[in-house]
């Protein structure tokens, strides 16, 4: 598999009463190697119980169905990752969806998803919702997901300014979820080359939402993952840490250390 370092934090935030988001770091064994290593984080929406469920729901079912087998023997040697991603959100947005309509104290849960694969040489990906996957590349920083929120939308029309985005009152509405609908199609993202050095950022709005793409930028550069981490997570909780802050990083070493 592509070699890389990775560091992963997650923090409550200085305003919430527990702590809703949820992440996986997923390293197959040998038999699922063509796979590739999976990154997710989620943020659940829906209460004190359906929120929280509805995270771990989002990251355990993503990863299970991911690295689930084809019937009749897909070739592992040429896998399509895409596909795999987008039947996996499918399946954890029905499990989530049938988990609320079974119990009623779940009404209304769902969870956002952004979903990353290292895999030769490359990063593949999927995405519902306001978490985010982010490249530093040399020290400019790019945003690899596009929001499924209103206030993106309204960006979108020219109805808002981007500026405008992290102080507006419903910048936390969001349009797309797993859960919320019986049916959801994710974001897939197109196969991007990655280069040694090169640092990957998975987060919830906790971070992109409180400190600017500027400063994630400048935490990130030349840090150790895990130490990015712990920045990150500090700097959102001295903007007064409004809500629950959940980041991953990776450092790329070698790009191409599963190509042959």
């Amino acid at each position: 598999m592509v070699q890389a370092v990775a560091g992963n934090l997650t923090d409550v935030g200085r305003r919430r009463p527990e702590n809703q988001d949820y992440f996986g770091d997923f390293q197959p064994d040998d038999t699922l190697r063509e796979l590739g290593r999976l990154l997710i984080v989620a943020d659940g929406v829906g209460g004190h119980k359906g929120g929280r469920l509805a995270s771990r729901l989002a990251v355990d079912v993503v990863a299970e169905a991911y690295y689930r087998p084809v019937p009749g023997g897909q070739d592992d040697n040429d896998p399509d990752l895409r596909e795999r991603l987008r039947i996996a959100f499918r399946e954890a947005n029905r499990r989530i969806y049938r988990k609320a309509l079974d119990d009623r104290s779940l009404k209304g849960m769902a969870s956002t998803c952004t979903a990353l694969v290292l895999h030769r040489g490359g990063v593949h990906g999927a995405h519902v919702g306001d978490t985010r996957a982010y490249l530093l590349r040399q020290g400019t920083l790019r945003q690899l997901t596009r929001d499924h929120s209103v206030v993106q939308e309204r960006i979108d029309q020219g109805l808002l300014k981007e500026s405008e985005r992290r102080d507006h009152f419903e910048r936390n509405l969001i349009t797309r979820s797993l859960g919320f609908d019986p049916e959801v199609e994710p974001d897939l993202l197109s196969p991007l080359s990655l280069e040694r050095d090169d640092r990957l950022l998975l987060c919830s709005d906790g971070l992109h939402g409180t400190i600017s793409d500027q400063e994630i930028a400048s935490l990130l550069d030349t840090r150790d993952p895990m130490e990015a981490c712990e920045h990150l997570v500090a700097a959102a909780n001295r903007r007064g840490g409004p809500d629950n802050v959940t980041v991953q990083v990776l450092r790329i070493d070698d790009p191409r250390a599963d190509i042959a």
